[in-house]
């Protein structure tokens, strides 16, 4: 059931940032990273979005100024609604509590 909840959100072009499998599942799930693959089936490249859970040692929740754009040797800051507009590869979740 849970694999077919993700890829009904990899086709989607929205995806929730927090959500919950099912109604009876207690447990959240917070967005941590998003692969978006640039190209076509004959080549490409793949660049990553990714939310720092700690920063200066500190816990982050998730905002704009947590987010990061990983391109090869180019990391650099990144906005929430730019993760949310890519077209996403895959998705990574962590759970977060219940």
């Amino acid at each position: 059931r849970q694999y077919c909840t993700a890829l009904r959100l990899l086709w989607s072009s929205l995806f929730p940032v927090i959500f919950r499998v099912d109604e009876n599942d207690n447990n959240t799930y917070r967005l941590v990273g998003v692969a978006q693959h640039i190209g076509d089936r004959e080549g490409g490249h793949y660049i990553v979005y990714v939310r720092a859970s700690k920063m200066n040692g500190q816990e982050h929740q998730s905002n704009d100024k947590s987010w990061f754009y990983a391109s090869d040797e180019m990391i650099t800051k990144a906005s929430l609604q730019q993760v949310l507009d890519c077209e996403a590869y895959i998705l990574f979740y962590e759970r977060v509590g219940n």
